[in-house]
């Protein structure tokens, strides 16, 4: 399975098991300095842990190529760089073109690096859990992707206080449910005129770099939560 994260200091991971491609690193390593955002990036734009991924059979450097095309480049613009580590798969002449066509910088990272895998460990980790669930059979695990996706993406998550989807657009997903069942969102939703929808619309946007914001200091906060709770477990 081909991943892609979105995260605050992980722009985009891209994983096939314990293989792992970074691509666009908001904030360089061991750097207290905030990153600058170019407009055209969009990928640089974000600060929360979106998912993207794609099931296949066999991880091949085709299938790694059209991956970036069609779920980064094509969906969220040209990222700055790329930093993979030395996979044969990931490591090849097909990507380099993709690289150099692109204008996109290219480099490499040991494969053991705790602030890259620990983020990839814990998405694969509630991917799986949600797939897990939704299952009668293991081999029809990758009909369930997309479902296991949105719920991964639709639900608060504890660390930022927001579900990946507003930090990502800036509004909650209208789930099936709710459309079945109709909720209030959709009852205040419905009962707005065009104008009215649009500038409301307009105003979520305006808020979500701080939302964005408030999300990544939630994350400082909940961390030093968990690592007192943590140092309060550990006898020195």
């Amino acid at each position: 399975m081909l991943r892609f994260v979105v995260n605050a200091q992980l722009i985009t991971v891209l994983a096939e098991d314990d293989c792992t491609m970074i691509i666009n690193p908001a904030l360089e390593e061991g750097s207290d300095e905030k990153a600058q955002v170019s407009p055209h990036h969009m990928a640089d734009i974000v600060s929360v842990g979106w998912d993207e991924a794609e099931s296949c059979k066999h991880v091949t450097k085709k299938v790694v190529t059209d991956f970036l095309r069609k779920y980064i480049i094509y969906r969220f613009g040209v990222p700055e760089t790329l930093i993979t580590d030395n996979a044969k798969n990931l490591n090849n002449d097909m990507v380099d073109g993709l690289c150099e066509q692109f204008k996109i910088k290219y480099q490499n990272f040991t494969i053991y690096r705790p602030q890259m895998n620990g983020a990839v460990e814990a998405t694969n980790k509630n991917l799986k859990s949600i797939i897990r669930k939704m299952t009668e059979r293991h081999r029809d695990w990758h009909e369930k992707l997309p479902y296991a996706l949105m719920a991964y993406r639709t639900t608060i998550r504890t660390s930022t206080g927001a579900t990946l989807y507003n930090l990502m657009y800036g509004m909650e997903a209208v789930l099936p449910a709710e459309v079945e069942i109709p909720s209030l969102l959709i009852l205040m939703e419905a009962k707005l005129d065009e104008t009215d929808w649009i500038k409301q619309r307009h105003e979520q946007l305006a808020l979500i770099d701080e939302k964005r914001l408030n999300a990544i200091c939630h994350g400082q906060c909940y961390q030093k939560r968990m690592a007192r709770a943590y140092n309060k477990m550990v006898k020195v």
